[in-house]
């Protein structure tokens, strides 16, 4: 097996992990939760759910929530779902 073959089962691999297994599991934590669930830290050091949501999706994407903070609820998981559409390759 090449590096390119390995490389390219691994980004296979990634994508099933991450649109089958990963995001069902974060969409059915997270849809029950209130905004306010959603936006709470419990202390000054540590990130909210939400933010973490957007850290995750920046993370496919280029950084594209110039309001952040500003989703909620049911917003900020499709904003979530939308950067992790099955076949859609992964940004390096």
């Amino acid at each position: 097996m090449t590096t390119t073959d390995i490389s390219e089962a691994f980004l296979v691999q990634s994508r099933r992990l991450l649109t089958q297994s990963y995001l069902p599991r974060i969409e059915q934590a997270v849809e029950g939760l209130s905004d306010e669930q959603i936006w709470w830290r419990p202390n000054a050091d540590s990130n909210s759910i939400g933010n973490l949501l957007l850290h995750l999706s920046g993370n496919i994407r280029q950084r594209h929530h110039p309001a952040g903070h500003l989703c909620r609820g049911r917003t900020l998981l499709d904003a979530h779902r939308t950067n992790h559409r099955p076949g859609e390759d992964v940004e390096g």
